[in-house]
């Protein structure tokens, strides 16, 4: 802006007087007659009504030439969202060079106010201000509808009368909205005053047409072009002919707008309702006719509000029970709904540190309980801190330890209870599997060592049996139960001889049975010949004629079988 100021007093001090209409506020205005005091979105509003300026939403650069050969005003606005539109001109009006610096601003929705502080030099140098406000009720969500009204007072000085003092009062109306404006103004121009009357037609987003006249006497028309980046305006009138450039410098508008607007609509999915308001409203700050973006700013705003109170109360009722990790999750979202929520920050902070005398606590619990090899109940404890806080450098390095423990504590204890087993201390066995399953609950070969053990005693069991049978001389019953035990224990101790020792006091008995066997066999009852042989066989497995007859006796079954 400083370097603007400086380019335009330097070509202010080469421009020329310009008499009859004035043409300082640029060529639109001069060929709508001097009636723009409620309408002129343009930089050099700042010299008619410097409540305009807030029209601007985007940096611009005017230059207006009188016969294209001088130079009645040179302006420049800057706009800054939610602060308003600053402006400096310079321009040179009946005899007198005038230096302007404005701000202007909307005041509610379509209102807008501003002032100007200006230095006029032609004879007598005079510092002045200008004051000005306009509104605007629109029929539609356009800027390009509905009524104007402006009023301002140009070049006030607390001194003595500035020659260039003015006072304006019009309004404008809509006929066609979007197409056709009428606009009328009164004017006190030093000591005389006027009636100025103009007419605009927009035969599309580029081209518009217009007329007006001063007092029914002075008349001029003339036409704007515009571009993306340049208007040219050109007015011609009975005082000669007035071209007007309007550069812009900066993005355009409604493209700031529109990206503003996208990104206040993924704000508002992902529940940033401040962040997403803030996007509304900016848009706003560059279209406040965005009747989309003002819906959504306001409901926006509803949301958080609603919002805040709601996880605010959560938040402390999550803190009151106690539960921490909850209480800290609905504060932050209180936060990111409203980052200047300072009674949610307050909150957040105490609870954080609540959070971590838990997290602590459970740390503590922890380590006892993995002290006392209660290493499940450890676990728990554990991963709850990891899940209240994942990123946690403690507890990963506990159970990393207490899992090498565990791994090394179980081999040892499975070690142990093979090397019992081996020598037969069921007992001693048993206890090292148990240790095991205090070390790891699901440890499937300590399981099986003591289902094994378990097994043995049966077993033991069993060859008691064993022994009672053939003590009461059921030795039949005896010799069963013994090759039972062998079956499910090879190695079990004694079996074996009580085995031996059984089939010894049934030998005699085999001779018998091959006898019996025998009878069988030649009355051709060869089924009953090998049910007999069997008992032989059972006793005494190794006994030659028996084996012999009785691979006789099934080859004539078989023969039998196949004749029938």
């Amino acid at each position: 802006m400083c370097r603007v100021l400086v380019v335009l007093i330097l070509i202010g001090l080469t421009t020329h007087s310009v008499s009859a209409q004035s043409q300082v506020a640029g060529s639109k205005n001069y060929g709508l007659g001097g009636s723009s005091v409620m309408w002129l979105p343009r930089s050099a509003a700042l010299f008619l009504n410097p409540a305009e300026i807030a029209r601007l939403h985007q940096d611009e650069f005017l230059v207006s030439t009188h016969r294209f050969s001088t130079v009645p005003s040179i302006s420049a606005a800057r706009f800054i969202p939610f602060w308003g539109t600053f402006a400096v001109g310079i321009a040179n009006e009946a005899n007198h060079n005038w230096y302007s610096a404005a701000y202007g601003r909307l005041l509610g929705k379509h209102q807008t106010v501003g002032g100007a502080i200006n230095v006029v030099r032609g004879g007598v140098t005079r510092l002045t201000v200008s004051l000005g406000t306009a509104l605007h009720l629109p029929d539609s969500a356009s800027q390009h509808s509905g009524l104007h009204a402006g009023m301002s007072v140009v070049n006030l000085s607390l001194e003595a009368r500035s020659p260039l003092f003015g006072f304006n009062v019009g309004g404008a109306y809509w006929v066609v909205p979007n197409t056709l404006r009428w606009q009328a103004a009164w004017q006190l121009q030093g000591v005389n005053g006027g009636f100025l009357m103009g007419a605009e037609y927009r035969a599309g987003p580029r081209l518009s047409l217009w007329a007006g006249t001063l007092s029914f006497s002075n008349v001029s028309a003339g036409l704007s072009f515009k571009t993306s980046y340049v208007s040219a305006d050109l007015t011609v009138g009975d005082v000669g002919i007035s071209f007007s450039l309007n550069f812009r410098i900066s993005e355009k508008a409604r493209d700031v707008r529109n990206r503003h607007f996208r990104s206040g609509l993924d704000a508002y999915d992902e529940e940033r309702y401040f962040d997403a308001r803030g996007h509304f409203l900016t848009a706003l700050q560059y279209d406040e006719y965005d009747p989309h973006a003002r819906t959504l700013a306001n409901l926006a705003t509803a949301v958080m509000e609603t919002t805040i109170v709601v996880y605010f109360r959560e938040g402390n009722s999550s803190e009151d029970r106690g539960d921490y990790l909850e209480a800290v999750n609905m504060y932050s979202h209180v936060l990111l709904a409203y980052p200047d929520h300072e009674d949610a920050r307050q909150r957040l902070s105490e609870v954080q540190l609540k959070l971590h005398d838990h997290i602590q606590g459970l740390i503590a619990t922890g380590d006892s309980l993995r002290d006392l090899k209660k290493f499940k109940p450890a676990r728990r404890n554990y991963d709850r801190v990891l899940d209240i806080d994942p990123g946690n450098q403690e507890v990963p390095l506990r159970i990393s330890e207490m899992e090498s423990s565990i791994n090394e504590g179980v081999r040892s204890h499975l070690s142990r209870a093979r090397a019992f087993l081996a020598t037969n201390q069921i007992k001693k066995a048993r206890r090292q599997f148990e240790q095991v399953l205090v070390f790891d609950r699901r440890n499937a070969k300590a399981k099986s060592g003591l289902e094994s053990i378990k097994a043995r005693r049966t077993t033991k069991q069993l060859f008691q049996r064993g022994k009672s049978a053939l003590d009461e001389e059921e030795h039949f019953e005896a010799l069963n139960i013994f090759l039972e035990v062998l079956r499910r224990d090879e190695k079990y101790p004694e079996a074996k001889a009580f085995l031996d020792r059984t089939r010894e006091i049934l030998k005699p008995e085999v001779e018998k049975y091959f006898k019996r066997g025998l009878q069988f066999y030649v009355k051709e009852e060869f089924q009953a010949a090998l049910e007999t042989w069997n008992k032989a066989l059972f006793i005494e497995p190794d006994h030659r004629a028996t084996l012999e007859y009785s691979k006789r006796a099934e080859l004539k079954l078989e023969a039998l079988k196949e004749l029938e």
